[in-house]
């Protein structure tokens, strides 16, 4: 075998090897949340669940956590927390807006680990843009007839 085949060769295995490491990299979640959908009204328990590798749970701390934005949450705390999985629990308030919010875990000045989490709204409650003339009748804002 001559060392132009060996090099071949062995750049195969390199590349067949890096391959197979980026696709379970891309594969694996490092941290994710569950549930990550929760109701306005509520008091949802949400799981944490991270490798070890990446971020140790049990070190982190109430004041590292925080859901933004804020509105309508209240009684945010850390139920438990192990090296893989915190339990956190909070209040969110019947008239909370739904959409798209952030969990953010700050690790540092510079770094923040943010996790998506969506609000579903009460379809009783109207939004607040529902003012006067208008008016919430059963969860939907209606002009007077």
């Amino acid at each position: 075998m001559t060392a132009h085949v060996r090099v071949r060769l062995l750049v195969v295995l390199v590349a067949t090897i890096l391959v197979s490491l980026f696709v379970s990299l891309a594969e694996a979640q490092p941290i994710s949340i569950s549930p990550n959908e929760v109701n306005a009204g509520t008091s949802p328990t949400l799981t944490i669940s991270a490798s070890p590798s990446f971020l140790n749970l049990a070190q982190l701390n109430a004041m590292q956590l925080e859901i933004s934005p804020a509105n309508d949450i209240s009684n945010f705390r850390i139920v438990s927390a192990t090296a893989e999985r915190l339990t956190l629990s909070f209040d969110l308030a019947r008239t909370a807006i739904g959409g798209d919010r952030a969990l953010n875990i700050k690790l540092g000045d510079d770094v923040t680990v943010s996790l998506k989490l969506v609000v579903d709204r009460d379809p009783l409650v109207c939004s607040p843009a529902c003012v006067p003339p208008r008016s919430c009748q059963a969860g939907r804002c209606q002009l007077p007839q």
